[in-house]
Formats: C-alpha cells, structure tokens, sequence
C-alpha cells in the first residue's frame, strides 16, 4: 500500500509529557511481563493510548514466514480471517519503515480488500515493522475510522513502541533458547546415565568443580556408595596419598585447558585395597560452549 495525501487531518492526542508518561508505562509493563500475552496487552494499550486510534493489533511471522494475528483490540473475526497473512514485509527483511495510509478509499488496492476494510469501518492504517536483531519479525497495526494523516510525532513514537516490543520479543526468544537448550540437556544426561548404568566398564561424570555428577553402577560397586550418596560422595579421599597431587594437578589442568586427560593411580576399593585404575577424560560442554563438566571412563588395570 502507499500512503495517500488526501484528506489530510491533524490529530495530536496529547502532549509530549503524557507521551512519555505512556511510554514509561509501557517499559515498565515490559520489564514486569511474565508471558508474551502480557508483552502484547501492554503494547496495545500503549498503541491505542499514545495514537488515539480506534483498534489495533500486533502480528508476528510464523514458522511458515506467514504474518498472522497474536493479539488485537477491536477487530472482528471476519476482519482478521480475510486478511490474515498480509504483510508488506518479507520475514527477515531489514531497513524498512512505517506505512501510512491516510484514506484506504483512494489507495489502489484491491476493491475487495478496500471493502473488507471499508467494512470493517476503517478509513486509515498504519503499518509499523517490529524488528529483532535489525530483522522483521512482525508488525503493529493502528486503525482509524475516518482518514487520518500521521504527524512526525505519532510516526517517532509509533517506531518508539515498535522498537520497545521488539526488544521485549528479543527477550523471549533468548529466554526460549535457554530453556530449550536447558531441556535437551537435560535430556541428553538422563540418555547418557540410562545408557551407562550397566555397562561394562567404570563411567561417571563431574561437573566443573570436579564434583561426582553421576557414577554408573559399576563404580559404585567399586567404591562402595549408594546412588542417592553421589551427589556428596567425594571421590578424591580415594585416591592413594602418593598419587593425589599428580592426579589433582592433571585434573586441574584439563578443566583449565578443557582438554582430554588420561592418568593411571591407585583407588581405594570398598572390598580389597587399592586398585590401579586407568582414567581416560574429555570435557563435556553446556550449550552455551562453557565447559560443563568432564565425563570419564575408569578401566581396571591391576
């Protein structure tokens, strides 16, 4: 669409104090949000509050690149459901900028789409990019039931707005990673220790303080200590004296280096003495690319 020049009319709802205060309710509302309902509740009130307009919604892509409705005041089902999947934009798109249109009426739209907006009781839009990470991601829309053209304060804290939500979605999505990287690992340590529990060799894993994470059933045979004991169970009172300082210095190092670590020392086993173990150890990382721990395979040497 293309802005119109016709039918040019002056709306200036309200001064640059009360701006700014609906601005500082907005940031606020933000910062507290707890959902991404609340993030879009906050900026429609916002729209609405600042514009003046008669509705608004706010639209976001889909995972099929398609733009569709996530939240909106004063549109009709019918509304939304014949022009869902509109957009000026292309996901992804950068260095775009606002769209008014002052009279939908003298636009070259399609005369249906004219209609359906006529219909609606819509005279004039606008069309505001949200953007993540310099990206379009989706867009606000305010809605005017007579023409309406846009002054330079409306379009500066239209943009302002749309720059607030955006960095709000920013938000959420880093949140959303985190928790699904959390999830996955979460998920990968339980396959691992299900995988572990019976095999036949000695694994366990630490985490980056050297702590027992999990020992397979094998080593608590080995060292004589219950399941539910692992999590303070401290492994390094095993080690015979003559053999602590090398092992502490190569362990030390490997989680300093985080590199792979192999040593041969003596263990005290719960049922004979000390036993040679042949440890063999590689870093095991978080998904940030912080190193998470090490995971180890103790062989049985003597």
């Amino acid at each position: 669409m293309r802005a119109s020049g016709t039918d040019r009319l002056t709306a200036e709802s309200g001064s640059e104090t009360s701006d700014a205060g609906i601005l500082l309710r907005l940031t606020d509302r933000l910062y507290r949000a707890t959902s991404k309902d609340e993030v879009f509740d906050a900026a429609l009130e916002a729209i609405c509050d600042a514009l003046g307009c008669k509705s608004a919604s706010i639209l976001q892509f889909d995972e099929a690149y398609v733009m569709r409705f996530v939240a909106w005041r004063g549109l009709s089902d019918g509304y939304r459901l014949a022009v869902d999947g509109h957009s000026p934009w292309k996901a992804g798109q950068r260095d775009v900028a606002p769209i008014y249109v002052a009279d939908i009426l003298q636009t070259n739209e399609p005369t249906w789409l004219k209609e359906v907006i006529a219909q609606e009781g819509i005279r004039a839009l606008a069309f505001v990019p949200i953007e993540a990470h310099a990206q379009v991601v989706g867009k606000f829309m305010s809605y005017f039931g007579s023409p309406h053209s846009w002054s330079e304060r409306e379009n500066e804290i239209a943009v302002t707005i749309a720059r607030q939500v955006g960095f709000a979605i920013e938000r959420w999505r880093a949140e959303e990673a985190r928790l699904f990287a959390e999830r996955e690992l979460r998920l990968s340590e339980e396959r691992f220790r299900l995988m572990s529990e019976d095999a036949p060799v000695m694994i366990w894993t630490s985490d980056s303080n050297g702590h027992c994470s999990h020992l397979n059933g094998l080593l608590r045979d080995f060292w004589g200590i219950d399941e539910s004991e692992v999590a303070t169970f401290q492994w390094q009172h095993t080690i015979h004296p003559e053999d602590a300082p090398h092992v502490a210095s190569a362990m030390a190092t490997a989680l300093a280096t985080r590199s792979r670590v192999g040593l041969m020392a003596r263990y005290r086993s719960a049922e004979d003495g000390y036993r040679v173990l042949q440890t063999e150890a590689r870093p095991n990382y978080a998904p940030d690319g912080k190193i998470h721990g090490h995971d180890r395979r103790q062989y049985r040497r003597h």
